[in-house]
């Protein structure tokens, strides 16, 4: 697979790179701004991602937004640290700073031997609130929209003129990952933010598609578990997902920790 593309039918001010089946990053070229929406796993995909953009910074701004502080999305924040701002919501800069980061650090280095040990968490230099930041790159304007859900400092992006939307892991295939009720509750609540949003294209950091139909696909699986949370993994992905094939078997995990939010939901009280 290609490390850089152009998604099919997709404008092309719009690249994606693919690690592997593990996650996509995004950038968005403008008149003014040169937008990278995640910064991958490690310092060396980082660096990969920072030498594959080196024409287009040419008399643009270079700028880096978090979508979020997961280990996918945000650890290689450090190779661009010093060379451009980087943008996140003050709840990602809170997970990538002190006690909490190093943690995380730790977590993976155990889960993982070796990947990470380059990795120093590297927060956010410009941080925003839940109201949200925009960014005006001439022809372009990049919304960055509080989506908490997948987790409490998620942002989305969105691009009006375009009616194209970064979901970051807003919205997956075949589902997003909610772990707890609260989660749930702000999970429903940022897809049907970005669904009113009418997008054209829709592109998540995992799952590989364009579809704006992703968005009504996985509201429709939290409908399903909220009223029958017992309902069969299988039968989820058949129903919800986008018939492509196989699906990750970490899917599998997050239907099981969402149905038991959606459990502790229905609960008496």
């Amino acid at each position: 697979m290609r490390f850089s593309e152009e998604p099919p039918g997709v404008d092309g001010r719009i690249r994606r790179f693919r690690l592997g089946d593990e996650v996509d990053t995004f950038v968005v070229r403008t008149r003014r701004l040169l937008v990278v929406v995640d910064t991958m796993s490690t310092p060396a995909d980082a660096r990969r991602l920072r030498d594959a953009i080196a024409d287009d910074r040419a008399g643009r701004l270079l700028v880096v937004v978090d979508s979020h502080a997961d280990y996918d999305h945000a650890w290689g924040n450090q190779v661009f640290a010093g060379e451009a701002p980087i943008i996140g919501h003050r709840r990602c800069g809170e997970r990538l700073t002190g006690a909490e980061a190093e943690a995380d650090l730790a977590r993976w280095r155990e889960r993982m031997p070796g990947r990470f040990d380059e990795v120093v968490a590297t927060p956010p230099t410009v941080l925003f609130g839940d109201e949200g930041l925009l960014l005006d790159g001439g022809d372009l304007r990049i919304e960055l929209l509080h989506t908490p859900g997948h987790s409490d400092d998620h942002v989305s992006l969105w691009v009006p003129e375009l009616r194209l939307l970064l979901a970051a892991d807003a919205a997956e295939v075949p589902f997003p990952h909610v772990e707890t009720p609260e989660g749930f509750v702000a999970m429903r609540r940022s897809l049907e933010r970005l669904a009113a949003l009418d997008p054209l294209v829709v592109l998540p950091c995992h799952g590989g598609t364009t579809d704006p139909g992703l968005l009504a696909r996985n509201l429709a699986w939290l409908d399903a578990i909220e009223a029958d949370p017992e309902l069969p993994y299988d039968e989820a992905v058949a129903r919800f997902g986008d018939g492509r094939g196989a699906v990750h078997e970490m899917y599998r995990e997050f239907h099981a920790e969402a149905t038991a939010a959606a459990r502790v939901s229905r609960a008496p009280r």
